[in-house]
């Protein structure tokens, strides 16, 4: 109950009901709009304060949007930021697990080659000579492979029956497989670095190395060569590169 109000009500009842003097009569009406004034007064006062923290309700969330935002903008930063440190830290990786062994000296390897049924290498565009069994498939060669290599190409040339391209490193660095390319067009600077063969085909997997095993390379490579493989009417060249990492 709104006792100011109830007082108000109540007075004007005794005004009406009772015969006073006019004195009192003046009194009792003063007390009246002084309850009733005060009652508006009380109501005003509380509707400015609501008012009040209303407008300090939409600063609030004004404020807290804007935080937001700026929250949402630095996560996308700190996104970029661990997207751009993770690719770095992958290209170290690459570069130490090739250049170095055990954090000392940058590892050589040694690069087992065979081609069935005759072979022409390249390590980073230069022709390596001096193969004892390049005409012979049934034997492979063997070739320091430096630390800094950063493309391996083999020209193949079969002569007569399946072709292939085999090759591997004693730790499986180098292995051929799919991920290797092959065409059967010489196109300029195949071998070299600055080559792009983006439009060259993955290399087709003839034969696992299990089927034809050769000594000094790896079970868990493939026999490689073009796509057009067939028996007898196949592509006699193919020319098979990778890129190291």
């Amino acid at each position: 109950m709104n006792i100011p109000r109830f007082a108000a009500c109540t007075l004007f009842c005794v005004f009406a009901t009772s015969r006073v003097d006019a004195t009192k009569d003046s009194d009792v009406i003063k007390e009246a709009e002084k309850a009733l004034l005060q009652d508006w007064t009380n109501r005003d006062n509380v509707i400015l304060h609501l008012i009040d923290r209303v407008g300090f309700l939409e600063k609030s969330v004004g404020e807290c949007d804007k935080r937001l935002k700026n929250f949402d903008n630095e996560m996308k930063e700190i996104d970029k930021d661990t997207k751009t440190i993770s690719t770095r830290v992958v290209q170290q990786g690459i570069a130490v697990t090739r250049c170095c062994s055990g954090g000392h000296a940058p590892k050589e390897r040694t690069l087992t080659v065979d081609v069935d049924d005759r072979i022409t290498l390249y390590l980073d565009g230069r022709e390596i000579k001096g193969f004892q069994h390049a005409t012979d498939w049934r034997t492979a060669d063997s070739v320091k492979l430096p630390s800094n290599t950063k493309v391996i190409a083999v020209k193949g040339l079969n002569e007569f029956g399946d072709p292939g391209v085999l090759a591997s490193t004693e730790d499986g660095y180098v292995l051929t497989n799919e991920t290797w390319k092959c065409s059967n067009k010489k196109d300029k600077g195949w071998a070299t670095i600055g080559f792009d063969d983006s439009k060259w085909p993955p290399a087709y997997s003839v034969l696992p190395a299990t089927r034809k095993p050769i000594a000094g390379i790896r079970n868990d490579t493939s026999w490689i060569w073009t796509k057009n493989f067939k028996y007898l009417k196949g592509d006699k060249e193919a020319y098979c590169r990778i890129k190291l990492p």
